[in-house]
């Protein structure tokens, strides 16, 4: 594919993401001309590029887009839904068509001649209007612009390449190093350790080129939040904090259509009707938050809604009735446990099946794609008040630390993340601030050590892994667990 049309795609699809967030901006608020002569601004420069590479099915589609944009910005148009819902299928058509484009490297056959008829009708004033002014929302978004950064592009493939250099830079350390703890005072151990640290900055650095900013994944949601308003005729506002919260680009891709199918949730399940709304004493406008914050080496995601909640009573009376657990057992369940069912497969409390949702497939697959890259997904909900939805992953999954351990001939990894606490069996007991000592003793002919007054089960890691002793002679090791602690894995 010819270098410059690459280039025209990788700028396009990033101005077509601005100019969605754009477009549900200035539906919220018409009054905001900065926002507005953001959305000609793009749109402009998609029709000029056009123009230059010869794609003309694009460039009349968008120039018949950046004629209603220009009156609009001249005050001629109103902002209304009719409007907007016009404008949104021209960028919906245009994305279509770069979405083959970069496929085939030409444009699609077909004709947009009934899509640019309805936009230049509105250009006429024949929809909508006159002057521009506060209209009825039914979506808005909430957020802060990020922040300009200089930036140069480069291809996947490259940093990819670069992070299996380092990877393998930094296995060659450790071996080196492991050698040299051999050679306490050797003629080396000042340069090995400068080069250690070397290692771990270089590793670090390469590491940074693989987050991303998590709102690259919200990117899309204002325009489909919008959109379902309009189909369920709600009233809803998202609001998004913590969209510059960087998280590794592999663990953004499998947890953006999970954040998706939830704000759907929240959108369809949790936010009532206006009407429902003013009966129970709230505003009209449902409202919808994601947040996204550091905490330890893990990103939180939490989707929150002021909807009507989660309904215990439904979900106890469908567990029952799907023989999921008899009513002895959710007599003994808390409330939390029990609003855990609707993560198991084919769960769902919906009377009718709707586009949006009902099908009792969504929220099984969620908790699957969380917990495929080592992160959790716990729930809380108050009837009538909302539901929250809380989502704890990695930061990244590039590279893992872990605490080694050998039995025979073999070394296994337990990742950092898993492990809640480390005691060295011994006679002292723990000083309970963990990293100290146990005691250890029978019971039952079973070993366990005492950690403040809990017994924790002292496991072979020889005998589990099924290195015996007569497999460790044949391979000429001798049966000694290096691993001499108790590990709490969580």
């Amino acid at each position: 594919m010819d270098h410059l049309l690459v280039e025209f795609l990788t700028e396009t699809n990033e101005n077509l993401a601005a100019l969605e967030v754009a477009l549900v901006r200035l539906e919220r608020d018409p009054q905001d001309g900065s926002t507005l002569s953001q959305i000609f601004r793009l749109v402009h420069t998609i029709k000029g590029t056009c123009g230059f590479l010869g794609l003309r099915r694009l460039e009349k589609l968008a120039h018949a887009g950046e004629t209603v944009l220009g009156k609009l910005r001249a005050g001629a148009l109103a902002v209304t839904p009719e409007l907007m819902s016009t404008v949104f299928a021209a960028i919906d058509q245009i994305k279509f068509i770069v979405t083959r484009l970069g496929v085939t490297g030409s444009e699609p056959d077909g004709s947009d001649a009934g899509l640019i008829g309805r936009l230049d009708a509105v250009s006429e004033g024949k929809t909508g209007g006159q002057g521009v002014g506060p209209v009825p929302m039914k979506g808005g978004i909430v957020d802060g612009a990020p922040a300009a950064v200089q930036s140069i592009r480069v291809g996947v493939d490259l940093l990819e390449s670069l992070m299996m250099l380092v990877s393998e830079l930094a296995l060659t350390r450790d071996q080196i190093l492991q050698v040299a703890r051999s050679q306490e005072s050797g003629p080396f151990a000042v340069l090995l350790q400068r080069l250690s640290h070397i290692t771990t900055d270089l590793q670090e650095g390469v590491m940074k080129t693989r987050m991303q900013p998590i709102g690259t994944a919200w990117a899309k949601l204002p325009r489909r939040v919008r959109d379902l308003a309009q189909e369920l005729d709600k009233r809803i506002e998202l609001v998004m904090r913590g969209a510059d919260t960087e998280i590794d680009r592999e663990v953004l891709a499998l947890i953006e259509d999970p954040l998706t199918h939830m704000v759907r949730n929240s959108a369809d399940h949790g936010l009532e009707l206006p009407v429902e709304r003013r009966a129970a004493g709230k505003s009209e406008t449902g409202h919808i938050f994601l947040n996204a914050y550091h905490e330890g080496g893990h990103i939180i995601i939490e989707i929150r809604d002021d909807g009507r909640g989660v309904p215990v009573d439904k979900i106890r009376a469908k567990a029952v009735a799907e023989g999921m657990a008899s009513e002895a057992e959710l007599a003994g369940m808390t409330n939390g446990q029990i609003l855990r069912f609707i993560f198991r497969p084919g769960f769902s409390t919906a009377a009718t099946v709707t586009a949006v949702s009902g099908r009792g497939v969504g929220m099984d697959v969620v908790k699957t794609n969380v917990e495929r890259i080592g992160g959790t997904i716990d729930l809380e909900s108050v009837e009538g008040r909302g539901t929250i939805f809380t989502i704890k992953v990695p930061l990244r999954c590039a590279i893992v630390p872990a605490l080694i351990g050998q039995a025979g001939a073999e070394r296994f990894a337990i990742p950092h993340l898993r492990v809640v606490e480390a005691v060295r069996a011994g006679a002292k007991a723990s000083d309970g601030q963990g990293g100290g000592e146990a005691i250890g003793q029978m019971i039952d002919q079973t070993p366990v050590l005492r950690v403040r007054d809990r017994l924790v089960p002292l496991v072979d890691l020889n005998a589990t892994s099924k290195l015996g002793a007569a497999k460790c002679a044949a391979q000429g090791h001798s049966c000694t667990t290096v691993l001499r602690a108790a590990v709490a894995v969580g």
